[in-house]
């Protein structure tokens, strides 16, 4: 996030006849930062393919969908995927035919069939040097994740942490997997590295000193798409060699979805957790819930390679899975909300049976659940890939279903009085004045919420545990049991319902009281300032007042200054802010 600040804060000066001594500074600063996000694509130095076992793809799995058993060589693999688009809601979470006995647990040495499977253009999630770790035993036996040393001659080998089932992903166990690391990183991106001196050995870092975390995710992708559309509109027309790096790293992201089935492949040959965005994982069960979020970054891909290459083929690519049967990305960006209330009306009859049958066939009901389970990192992913196509596509029949894709998620970030959210909405917006759900002019709240945000990015919490104007709930508080309910805030009433009515929600007699309560809290929702609740980035919800645990009350720790900087300059640049006097 911070690199494109950089790069909108230096064409704002730019267009404001700054200084030439300072907006070099912020030009330099701009072209570091987008070199630092460059580098992390080219760090694993992956080149070539490799031939994978193909695994079954359970129905239901957790997140990783995939399953240990594989196809034996010549096996029937029984899992047809219909010719229909997975924007079919019907067809959601049917379990495919499963002949058994063409599947099984490999062991070394079976014939299993396999695809080929391209390794370039994978990112790293993240990367460290060896020298400047606290620790560095030569397992890098952290506690989670999967890392890749890189090695003499060429190679990557992988570690994991303690736990050897975090290992396990998608059917392969990626423990001291060895892979291909030859293809060489672009000097000016490798300064980055030898520009510093390892203090173990008093020599300048170099390819042997890299540890990368593979398992790379579609939440890592959005944010470098970001930078490089941003970067490549600002900082390009005058850094040809920054352009042309740019234009290389594209091209070779697109051409790792395209040729891997619109999955990101990790060194075992298998997807990345949260890299899939395939047709046979949007027809999961679990891929169903994801797929409009995931297929906005893959339709993001192929439109910035596009936009950035000017090659055909990626428009042609983009326009394939976002319009063509049988993908249709674009339909299935407009099911956000509905997937959600799907799943919730199933989480209701499985998970919350002790709920009245009045309650679960509410509809308030089913949104104040959502609304209480929502996981607002996504929110953040979604609003980086509206930004994109909004600033890239011109077709008005694909920029209408955006618009369609985008009032889905706005059902619960225009209670946010988010700075950010609300500029990009009014971005999509540009002929008439938008409000949020106050009825607030969002230019206006968001220009609020940034003058009230905390200088002081310490972890602190501000807000006072006996508020007389905001009251905060979460479903939790009432004994439910159920995943980690987020907490809603809202104007405090004058008569709360008394907790004791919602443990007995099986009471079709509470019913009415349940709803007439919930109902006072979604008409009054409402989030304290900035400066008025704990601080935190937006990738937890506004609503949150408290912070006075471990997961948010932590004054030892600094936030990123991004919650201002990002859609400050965002705003500057697009005309919706003005510079502050004084």
């Amino acid at each position: 996030m911070d690199r494109h600040v950089r790069g909108g804060r230096a064409a704002v000066l730019r267009r404001e006849g700054a200084d030439p001594q300072r907006l070099e500074a912020v030009r330099n600063a701009a072209a570091r930062s987008t070199e630092a996000v460059l580098l992390l694509a080219s760090i694993p130095c992956r080149t070539g393919t490799k031939e994978t076992p193909i695994h079954y793809q359970t129905n239901c799995s957790g997140s990783r969908g995939y399953g240990e058993s594989a196809l034996r060589k010549g096996g029937n693999p029984s899992i047809p995927v219909p010719q229909a688009s997975p924007a079919d809601l019907t067809a959601i979470g049917e379990k495919p035919p499963f002949d058994p006995s063409s599947w099984k647990e490999p062991l070394p040495g079976d014939a299993l069939e396999t695809r080929t499977r391209l390794l370039a253009g994978f990112p790293a999630r993240n990367y460290l040097l060896k020298g400047l770790a606290s620790e560095c035993p030569d397992s890098y036996d952290y506690e989670k994740g999967i890392y890749y040393l890189m090695q003499p001659g060429g190679q990557a080998v992988s570690r994991t942490g303690r736990n050897r089932e975090q290992a396990f992903i998608n059917g392969e166990y990626n423990i001291n997997l060895s892979v291909d690391a030859s293809a060489e990183i672009p000097p000016r991106l490798f300064r980055l590295i030898q520009h510093a001196v390892n203090p173990q050995t008093g020599k300048p870092f170099g390819r042997e000193d890299i540890v990368y975390k593979g398992d790379t995710s579609l939440d890592e992708i959005i944010g470098h798409l970001f930078v490089y559309q941003v970067a490549y509109d600002i900082l390009g027309p005058e850094d040809p060699e920054l352009r042309q790096i740019i234009v290389s790293t594209i091209r070779n992201l697109a051409q790792h979805f395209s040729d891997n089935n619109y999955m990101l492949i990790d060194a075992s040959g298998q997807p990345c957790t949260w890299g899939k965005a395939s047709r046979e994982y949007f027809y999961s069960h679990d891929g169903s819930l994801n797929a409009p979020l995931a297929g906005a970054v893959l339709l993001c891909v192929f439109k910035t390679a596009a936009y950035i290459t000017g090659e055909k083929k990626w428009e042609d690519e983009y326009r394939l899975a976002a319009l063509e049967k049988p993908y249709e990305y674009a339909e299935i960006m407009t099911q956000y909300w509905e997937r959600y209330v799907l799943l919730t009306r199933e989480y209701l009859d499985t998970d919350m049976n002790f709920v009245s049958e009045e309650l679960k066939q509410s509809e308030l009901f089913a949104e104040i659940l959502l609304l209480s389970n929502l996981n607002y990192s996504d929110e953040e992913m979604a609003m980086l890939c509206f930004y994109l196509l909004f600033q890239m596509e011109r077709d008005e029949a694909l920029l209408e279903k955006y618009r369609r894709a985008l009032d889905a998620w706005w059902r619960s970030m225009r209670y946010s009085e988010n700075p950010l959210w609300y500029l990009v909405y009014q971005l999509v917006h540009p002929c008439q004045e938008q409000v949020d759900a106050y009825g607030n002019r969002l230019v206006d709240t968001a220009a609020w919420a940034l003058g009230r945000h905390p200088l002081d990015l310490r972890r602190w919490c501000a807000t006072h545990p006996q508020r007389d104007d905001i009251e905060s709930v979460s479903i939790a508080d009432f004994g439910w049991k159920g995943p980690a309910f987020n907490a809603l805030s809202y104007e405090k009433p004058a008569a709360p319902l008394p907790a004791e009515a919602f443990r007995h929600a099986d009471d079709p007699g509470n019913a009415a009281a349940i709803l007439a309560y919930l109902r006072a809290i979604r008409e009054h929702l409402a989030v304290a300032a900035p400066d008025e609740r704990a601080l935190h980035k937006y990738n937890r919800p506004s609503y949150v007042l408290k912070g006075h645990d471990e997961e948010y009350y932590q004054p030892l720790m600094m936030e990123g200054s991004t919650t201002y900087t990002l859609p400050y300059w965002l705003g500057r640049y697009h005309h919706l802010l003005k510079k502050c006097e004084g």
